[in-house]
């Protein structure tokens, strides 16, 4: 434990040295966008987008997306009450560092985990599950945002794994969720059933033949 934190100490004043770079510097800003307002914007954006469009794909995307940031915060929140650590720009700047159970629990208190990780890991895995074609972008944007904690004096790269984690977690809770609900649809003796793609599975109702009736004439 002691060697991890050590690492992570040495990774935050290598990475405040070159905090003025403008790699750093353009990383840094990307990962901004992996805070609570601006992904349930997108999340609820693609929702709405899809509602406008009459596309049920989309929709679900956006739905799950929500849900995954919403159960991603929750998590994230339990942890960060439980666990105190001080954000590497206490260490930078004043030399200060505490890693403890308990404690307070504001800004330069809870470190642990990077909740823009967890965030933008959950929502992106969510829209990978309805457009698997674009995962390799919606994972690349989830890195960047990561990666962008650490120039920003924000996280130790341990906070960003944990925060990685609670985002994975996330997105499978609501993945197993959606499964539940996709196989009661199906299931259901009427209406129709949303698959996997948000592609809509017709109920198809046979004609009943009505015997023949003869009147009879007397």
């Amino acid at each position: 434990m002691k060697k991890i934190e050590r690492a992570d100490k040495k990774a935050a004043r290598a990475a405040a040295k070159r905090a003025d770079h403008p790699v750093a510097k353009a990383v840094a800003v990307v990962g901004k966008f992996g805070d609570q307002p601006p992904l349930l914007a997108l999340s609820a954006g693609v929702l709405a987008m899809g509602w406008w469009r009459g596309d049920r794909r989309t929709m679900r995307a956006g739905a799950r997306m929500l849900a995954a940031e919403a159960v991603s915060i929750v998590l994230k929140d339990l942890v960060k009450r439980a666990v105190t650590r001080t954000r590497p720009h206490l260490l930078v700047d004043k030399g200060h560092y505490e890693l403890r159970f308990g404690g307070p629990h504001d800004g330069p208190y809870n470190s642990f985990p990077s909740g823009h990780t967890a965030g933008a890991v959950a929502v992106s895995r969510a829209l990978a599950r309805e457009y698997p074609e674009g995962d390799l972008p919606a994972y690349a944007a989830a890195a960047t945002i990561a990666v962008g904690q650490i120039p920003a004096s924000a996280h130790y790269p341990t906070d960003i794994t944990a925060g990685a984690a609670v985002g994975y977690i996330s997105e499978w809770l609501v993945d197993q969720a959606v499964q539940a609900i996709d196989a009661r649809l199906e299931r259901a003796p009427h209406g129709a059933a949303l698959g996997a793609g948000g592609e809509e599975t017709p109920l198809v109702i046979e004609p009943v033949e009505q015997p023949e009736r003869h009147l009879a004439i007397v």
